[in-house]
């Protein structure tokens, strides 16, 4: 089964998880450090695009990659 980006949730991973037999609390780890690494790479991204490239498009996308890693934080049951 294919999912559009916005309609992914943590409970997929959890479900694909369970289904390939891959641990819950190593699945809880990896979205765990996701988290905590985020914002050091969009800042890192931030800083290595092109000093001509349009600030609009750069912030649209790291706003967005921001709020998909922050809706990871929810609905672990």
């Amino acid at each position: 089964m294919k999912y559009n980006i916005e309609q992914i949730f943590p409970r997929h991973f959890f479900a694909t998880a369970k289904e390939v037999g891959f641990d819950r609390t190593e699945m809880e780890k990896i979205l765990i450090e996701f988290d905590e690494q985020m914002e050091s790479v969009i800042t890192k991204v931030r800083e290595q695009l092109p000093t001509n490239f349009p600030k609009h498009i750069a912030d649209s996308i790291l706003s967005g990659l921001h709020h998909k890693a922050a809706r990871l934080k929810k609905g672990w049951d």
